[in-house]
This record gives structure tokens, sequence and C-alpha cells, in this order.
């Protein structure tokens, strides 16, 4: 994908008896605006604008739960909404953004899915996994983050008409939001100077992924990814129902003792570290109460802290610099895979699963090796793109 000539960047704004629709063209270097008031009825025009644009990827934040759908709903219908006057087309769009406000706050179906949109879309959100409840982002947050020069807000009551005079602030605005979805944009695609996004391009690793698989990934997060890989894979292996995935009931063998679980080849020679596996090996595998969960914290040192909970374990690290003494040395250790291959070695499996799932977890080893080496020797990036889908998918089921 050309990031210039192929991306439309877009945002609509719909208060009562005002719709604005406003796109970026990123090769222009331009903005236009299409209007539907008691003034002026762009309604055609923006019908135009879209067919003439049907090949380009329209990208948006959270434009597939919201802008979309309205997109959709004036294209499939605009037999019907040319009648209207222009104050009835406004607030049959006011009145259907409302509609699916109130959809998605009770997370019904929406009227259109992606598959079945007329155009090509890119939602940030969906990708950067921020409809993850813990994660849920606005754009003025994001804003914020990224040091934007200007966070613009702007109120509206949507039962009440809109101003005409306020037409060219809603402009404004609607202008501003678009600037820093293209700036989170380019933060997508690596064009960015930020150390850890820099030159990683999570659009073309999705593209390289649906050519690869035929995954219909472009809009889908980091974990689903790796788990629709893993199923897919687990499926193709035992020939089930993708039903049989779904575990009858969860059982976290609530009330054993921790130590139960602990391989038999797993052993402590420092003392802190063995009083500690002792402690927590006697406590009782219990449930979540509401927000209350069961956790070990670990201490390593004077500074070093860790918690040990149902996810794994996490340092509790507070930022701060480390110089060693002239007879200590620093040392940073990575183990590659650690879970995926302490899941091989030790043949741990989900229950419902089996030893298949254990399979596919091995299965995913030897070709993210074998794609990582073929990426070094050969730079051909789509290589690079399935390594990272298949650590991803080991590290999800694991």
């Amino acid at each position: 994908m050309d990031y210039n000539k192929d991306v439309i960047i877009f945002d609509l704004e719909t208060p009562k008896k005002c719709f604005l629709a406003s796109f970026y063209i990123v090769e222009k270097k331009e903005y236009i605006d299409f209007l539907i008031n008691s003034d002026r009825n762009d309604l055609f025009k923006l019908t135009k604008f879209l067919s003439d644009n049907k090949n380009k990827y329209f990208v948006g934040y959270n434009n597939i739960n919201f802008d979309n759908q309205i997109i959709e709903e004036i294209n499939r219908n605009i037999d019907y909404l040319s009648s209207l006057s222009n104050l009835e087309l406004s607030e049959y769009i006011c009145n259907y953004a409302s509609s699916l406000i109130e959809l998605s706050n009770h997370n019904s179906r929406l009227p259109y899915s992606e598959e079945n949109f007329s155009f090509k879309v890119i939602d940030l959100p969906r990708i950067w996994h921020f409809f993850n409840e813990n994660r849920r982002t606005s754009l003025k947050v994001l804003e914020y983050e990224m040091r934007a020069e200007t966070i613009e807000t702007f109120e509206f009551d949507i039962n009440q008409d809109f101003k005409e005079e306020d037409i060219e602030k809603l402009i404004y605005y609607c202008h501003n939001d678009i600037k820093y979805t293209y700036e989170h944009f380019k933060y997508t695609v690596g064009d960015t100077n930020h150390i850890l996004y820099r030159g990683e391009d999570k659009i073309q690793d999705r593209l390289d992924i649906i050519e690869e698989t035929g995954y219909k990934c472009l809009n889908w997060d980091d974990v689903k990814i790796g788990s629709e890989s893993n199923k897919s894979e687990y499926l193709r292996i035992t020939q089930r129902d993708e039903k049989d995935l779904k575990p009858k009931r969860i059982n976290f063998a609530y009330g054993k003792c921790f130590k139960e679980f602990f391989p038999k080849t797993v052993k402590f020679n420092t003392p802190n570290l063995k009083k500690f596996i002792n402690e927590i090996g006697n406590e009782r595998i219990k449930k979540n109460i509401k927000n209350k969960k069961q956790e070990f914290k670990f201490r390593f040192n004077n500074e070093l802290v860790s918690t040990i909970a149902k996810g794994g374990i996490h340092s509790n690290d507070k930022p701060r610099f480390i110089k060693p003494e002239e007879d200590e040395i620093y040392l940073q250790i990575d183990i590659g895979g650690q879970y995926p291959n302490a899941m091989v070695k030790y043949k741990a499996f989900p229950k419902h699963l089996g030893l298949p799932w254990n399979k596919v977890i091995e299965s995913n080893i030897i070709k993210r090796d074998f794609h990582k080496k073929e990426y070094k020797l050969t730079k051909n990036r789509k290589h690079n793109s399935i390594q990272k889908m298949l650590k991803l998918s080991n590290n999800g089921g694991s």
C-alpha cells in the first residue's frame, strides 16, 4: 500500500439539523468538506466523492462502529434520502447517529458489518486494542499522549438545533480531530521517530498476513491475530468443530495448593527464593472476588519487587538510574519464547483441548524459527510479518 496515494483520513460530525463529513486527502495534503444543513446540501457531491475513491482506504477513529455505519446508510439509501429536504435529511442522519451510539452502549449488533462495507476501512483503535475494557482510549487522551499542540473540544446538545454561526467552529474542530487521527496513523505504520514504534508497520504486517493466510485481519488487534492463528491451526490438526474450543466450564483448580502444580524439575538454592516458594506453595488457589485478586509480592532485594498473579509474573520496579559498582556487571537477559517452550517441554495444555494444543504451539515455534531465518537471509518483510504473527500466537496460546 502507498500511504500517500491510497489513504484518506476522515471524520463525521452529526449535531441536530447539521451534518458534516470531512476528508483529508493525504496525497494532496488538503481537506474536503461536505455539509448538509438548511442552506446547503452536498449529498450527491459526497456520494460521488466516495464512488470516485472506492479503491482508497478510509482511515478513522472508531469508524467501524460509527462513521462507516453512517456512510454505509447514506450510500445504500441514496434514492430515499435524496427525496428529503435539507433539514429532514440532516435530522435523519442525526437520529441514525444517536441510534448507533445507543446500540454501542448496549453492545448490540450494528446495522452493517465490516465485511459488507462498500469501502475499504482502517479503524485505528481496533488495531491498537483500544476497545479492550482495560485499554479503552479516546482520541482526546491519545492527542495528549502524542503531545498535541492543541486539544480541541466542541460541546453541542444533540437535542438542540445546531447554530448556523457555529459551523466554522465545527469544521475547525473536525479538522483538528482528523489531523491527530493522521498522526496516530503515522505511528501505526512506523512513520515516527518514537523509539518504540519507529519502523514497526502494523498495517503492512496485516496485509502480509492476509496474503499468506487469508485471515481478514486488517482491523484485528495483535491478541486476536494470535488467537485466530492458534484456532485455525488447532482445527486443522484435530478436524474438530469450532464450538469444541469453548470449555464447558472454567476450572482453575480452586481449593488446591499451588505446590501441586509446581514442576518437579524447578528447584531454588537462594534462601529467600526457597522461603518464598514454600510459602506460596502451601497457599490454596482462590477465586477472584470483584476487584480483589489473589496475588503475591516477592522482594528480591530492597529495590526489586515482583508481583505474581493469575496473569503471570510482573515487575513493580519504579523508574530509576542504575550504575554498577566497579566489581559488578549489569546484565539484561531475555529468554526467547519462554512460555511456549515451557508448554512444549512440560506437555502443558488446556484440559478441554488436550495434547493437540501442545502440538499447535510446537508447530508455531518451528515455523517461527523458519521465518526468522528466512527474513534474516532474504530481508523479505513478509517473513518478518509472519514470524511476528506466530510470536503473538505462541504468547497468547501459552
